[in-house]
């Protein structure tokens, strides 16, 4: 298992048994096209490393958590030769494409379809280097080719990445809900307030134990009208309400302590990451990490 961080800050990292790849300003630039797309950087960090890794690579977002059963099926789904996404989101998701058509390395002409033109959440992204590295690569150039037409979305990376599977006829799995992604900004804030009450309670020091965040809708909605009336009454907002990443487990967030090798399915921190599951004998993960993290 090889556990690798994508960051420009990485002595967030440092404590943790992990292979950090420092993103440089210059690297930053020219995967984000001069910062005119930043989202552009996680299929370039994805590339970047199944060019040297033999090893399934699994992206993952900073926001995500993993329920029982994940690993098992993502392992299955990778090795039948499936890519495996968070949820799938619908058709025609660009509209403004509509007669859109660019050339691309791989697949040769592309057409954007509004009738099966599709969306998949890419918060997950597991492939094979020795066989979807050509869909990668389209997808980098299907997002250059609709930013040289000067159209721009911010799920664009998402979309390049699910036509580049739909032209190359890879099949796609869908984790969901095994795989949770809580991208929304309400529920981001839900799950960095209680993931900052813990470090602030433990001095900065995560330990993994229960009980782990119950997340759900109604607790969320409960949250946000709890902070909304704090406000209201003058009250400051909910201490550690900014944005804070760390650990997740089978059902939420943990604690967990970077200086020590404590890691598994469940304590599994997800820095915007990417995980490796190797070739050989069926093993249980242990973490997955990968992908820029910024702030």
């Amino acid at each position: 298992m090889d556990v690798v961080i994508y960051t420009d800050k990485p002595d967030r990292y440092r404590d943790l048994p992990v292979r950090i790849v420092e993103l440089t300003t210059s690297k930053i630039n020219d995967f984000s096209r001069g910062g005119l797309y930043h989202h552009r950087i996680k299929p370039c960090v994805l590339l970047e490393e199944m060019k040297g890794n033999p090893n399934f690579c699994v992206m993952t977002d900073t926001d995500t958590f993993f329920q029982d059963g994940f690993f098992e099926k993502l392992r299955s789904m990778v090795y039948a030769g499936s890519v495996a996404v968070d949820r799938f989101h619908g058709r025609n998701p660009f509209p403004a494409l509509t007669g859109f058509a660019a050339d691309l390395p791989n697949a040769g002409l592309y057409h954007y379809d509004t009738q099966v033109s599709v969306e998949f959440n890419s918060g997950l992204t597991a492939v094979d280097p020795a066989k979807h590295r050509p869909v990668i690569e389209d997808s980098i150039a299907l997002i250059d080719a609709v930013l040289d037409q000067g159209k721009k979305l911010l799920t664009l990376e998402q979309i390049a990445l699910s036509e580049s599977l739909r032209v190359h006829r890879i099949p796609v799995t869908t984790m969901y809900p095994l795989f949770r992604h809580y991208y929304r900004v309400a529920h981001k804030r839900y799950m960095q307030w209680h993931i900052r009450r813990w470090h602030d309670e433990q001095n900065g020091v995560f330990v993994p134990q229960a009980p782990t965040i119950r997340y759900t809708r109604p607790r969320v909605r409960f949250f946000r009208i709890w902070a909304r009336l704090e406000l209201d009454a003058g009250f400051p907002p909910p201490k550690g309400a900014g944005r804070y990443e760390v650990a997740v487990t089978a059902e939420g967030a943990t604690r967990f302590r970077p200086s020590e090798n404590r890691l598994g399915i469940r304590g599994t921190p997800s820095p915007s990451g990417l995980l490796q599951i190797g070739q050989g004998a069926p093993a249980p993960p242990q973490m997955h990490a990968c992908g820029p993290v910024q702030d």
